[in-house]
Order: structure tokens, then C-alpha cells, then sequence
């Protein structure tokens, strides 16, 4: 199966998919699962078979967008706004281990807050803070599959200050408490 279109390399790339990493990690299988069940189930209709598939397929390609852990995207030196947005990238990627705030990034790159938001909304599609939170799930999904660090020890080391905030935040980024997901993954 394979599918074509003009905004498939955007579609890919927000994805996290490319010939460089043709495999992507996801933090909700079941939402993905059933969209596939979706596109198997339209077999069963004749008339709209077509038409189902292809919507089940976009649902796939959201809920892939959405659940996929994230990489650092590729910003373009090119101008200002991309070095800013670099810019904070790195400043959470170096900081995110302490309980950082978007006001401190958008201090440390010279520029307002809002003004960050609203470069990240329109480059990145997403906000710093959402993209604050999943690095730092990211990482805590990591230290849960290959550590035997406490869930207190592992919220502290991605910035959470409070064990039981980063359960909450964790659970609703996941769809599983961290306890869960680390028994689920078989952490050493």
C-alpha cells in the first residue's frame, strides 16, 4: 500500500517519518489500533468502502501526528524567526530537567512571550509549552523503560517538582499513569 499528494512530505515530516527514521515510537497504540480497525472495517461496505478507508487513513495519519513521541524538528536557519524558534528547541532541550517556564525561555532568547507562542502556533504548529510538556514526557518515557528510578525521582529529573502534577500531566500526554506505562514496557 502506498498513498501520493502534494502535502504527503509535510504530512511525513510532522509525523516524525523519513528515510532516515522510518520507525516511529507511540505513546497511544489503541487510538491508532482502532483506526486501522476502521480501515479494515470499511472492506464491509461496498458503496462508501473507498470513501471510509480514506477517511480512516487521515484519522491514522492524525492520531500518528498527535501520539508520535516527539524529535526535534527541522527548522531552517534562514531567517529570524526560525533562530528563535531553534533557539527555544535548545533552551528546552538543555533545560528541561528543571521547572523552566516559557517566560524564562522567551528572557533568555530576547523576545516576548507572546511573540514566542505565536512564532511556535505558526512554524510548529504547536505551542512551547505543549512542546515543553511531550519532551519532557518523552524523557520520563525513557527513564521509565530503562531505569529503576522512583515515578517521584523520574518527575523530578524532567522538571516536575510535585510527583503527583507529573502523574496527572503524564496520564493525560499518555493515556496511562507512569506506574503502568513502566510496568507495560518491562523496565529493568
Amino acid at each position: 500500500m502506498s498513498f501520493n499528494g502534494e502535502h504527503v512530505p509535510e504530512y511525513l515530516e510532522r509525523i516524525g517519518l523519513s528515510e532516515k527514521t522510518p520507525i516511529l515510537n507511540c505513546q497511544n497504540s489503541k487510538q491508532i489500533e482502532t483506526c486501522f480497525d476502521y480501515i479494515l472495517e470499511s472492506a464491509k461496505h461496498p458503496k462508501s468502502a473507498d470513501l471510509q478507508a480514506i477517511s480512516g487513513f487521515y484519522s491514522l495519519l492524525g492520531a500518528l501526528c498527535d501520539h508520535s513521541l516527539p524529535q526535534p524538528p527541522k527548522v531552517k536557519a534562514s531567517n529570524r524567526q526560525s533562530d528563535y524558534i531553534r533557539q527555544a528547541i535548545e533552551y528546552i532541550e538543555t533545560n528541561y530537567s528543571r521547572p523552566i517556564t516559557i517566560e524564562e525561555i522567551s528572557n533568555h532568547i530576547g523576545i516576548n512571550r507572546k511573540y514566542l507562542t505565536k512564532l511556535f502556533n505558526e512554524r510548529m504548529d504547536n505551542s512551547p509549552k505543549n512542546y515543553l510538556i511531550h519532551y519532557r514526557i518523552d524523557k520520563a518515557c525513557q527513564l521509565l523503560k530503562q531505569s529503576t528510578l522512583s515515578i517521584k525521582e523520574i518527575s523530578h529529573s524532567v522538571g516536575y517538582t510535585d510527583a503527583l502534577v507529573f502523574s496527572k500531566i503524564f496520564k493525560k500526554v499518555t493515556g496511562t499513569c507512569p506506574r503502568k506505562y513502566r510496568n507495560t514496557h518491562n523496565a529493568t
